[in-house]
């Protein structure tokens, strides 16, 4: 709430975020000359006393984020499946957790699928992880969205999400979740005129949806993770520290790593084009937020150098290829059309 207060008194438009459930849903509007822009924004990434609650009647609900909740399956081989079996067997978990389900159901399910810490896990040809919107979160944000198609120019939708599993799982690579496809798609089909997702703090690729754009990570516009003067002592003990570390220290331990390579600092900003209601363009700027220059320097974004630019704009083409989006590098400036 104290977030808020300092957003609505710097005038600084925001959405996500709420007293209670409907309101972190809800749009929010920025008045322009040109037109009536909104903005409706989710995480994937929340803990769940942080996700906002709904009212009743009788209660208030409680403030917090617009969470978008979403569900994985785990796909493995039947020997997999197997050995996942015994071992919930030998701890006594299936004593525990198959209260409720009628044993022909459970006979039918243990031969190619089983729930287990928590997760779920099915037979496959080949080891692979799926993903899946909660359907009442995607129908409840959807129709925000359809609310916002009739009382604006111009909707976008912004969802923040670290989830990067190639399609073996946990491969650290730069392909966006199941849910996160079907949740931008989703918002495109309902009346959303692009798709804006961050976190992973680097541009990763660019969908043209039906004529829409999808940018499935903007990366970071500023970075000042760095200069954070205070942090609580369980920050540090996550790393290691004792209570005589200062922030310095945490930062160092913490992102030191990637600030040996020029990537978390080379990043880019979007600009859509359009004539009308149509997308004409896309144009990709490669920023650079100061890459070897001291912490507390860091993070402010200017124009990229010619180099820098060519290597931001290769990467882009590289990751949205498999969405079929052709982009053009001229005068290291990224163009896409339409």
């Amino acid at each position: 709430m104290d977030t808020i207060r300092h957003l609505d008194e710097a005038g600084i438009i925001h959405a996500g975020s709420g007293r209670h459930l409907a309101e972190s849903r809800a749009p929010a509007y920025l008045e322009t000359p040109r037109g009536r822009v909104a903005l409706i924004a989710a995480t994937g990434h929340f803990y769940p006393s942080g996700r906002a609650g709904a009212q009743r009647r009788d209660t208030p609900g409680n403030p917090g984020v617009n969470g978008l909740r979403h569900h994985w399956q785990f796909n493995v081989e039947p020997g997999q499946l197997e050995s996942l079996q015994t071992i919930a067997r030998s701890l006594g978990w299936n004593a525990n957790h198959g209260e409720g389900v009628a044993p022909a159901v459970r006979e039918s399910r243990a031969a190619h699928a089983f729930d287990f810490l928590g997760n779920s896990f099915t037979t496959a040809e080949g080891p692979a992880l799926q993903s899946w919107v909660h359907p009442e979160d995607l129908e409840a944000n959807l129709q925000q969205v359809r609310f916002a198609r009739n009382t604006a120019d111009r909707v976008i939708v912004s969802l923040h999400c670290h989830d990067l599993f190639g399609p073996m799982g946990f491969s650290g690579n730069d392909r966006v979740a199941d849910y996160v496809t079907q949740f931008a798609r989703a918002c495109i089909d309902n009346g959303a005129d692009a798709f804006a997702g961050h976190g992973p703090q680097r541009p990763l690729g660019i969908e043209i949806y039906k004529g829409k754009p999808i940018f499935y990570s903007l990366g970071a516009f500023l970075s000042q993770l760095e200069t954070v003067r205070y942090l609580p002592q369980a920050s540090y003990d996550q790393y290691g520290l004792d209570s005589s570390a200062t922030p310095y220290d945490f930062a160092r331990t913490r992102y030191g790593r990637n600030n040996a390579t020029t990537e978390r600092w080379e990043q880019a900003f979007a600009m859509c084009q359009y004539s009308g209601d149509d997308l004409k363009a896309l144009h990709l700027y490669p920023l650079e937020l100061g890459a070897g220059r001291p912490m507390w320097q860091r993070g402010r974004p200017v124009l990229a150098t010619e180099e820098a630019a060519a290597r931001v704009i290769k990467k882009i083409v590289m990751l949205s290829e498999p969405f079929g989006t052709k982009i053009t590098n001229r005068n290291g400036i990224g163009v896409v059309e339409l």
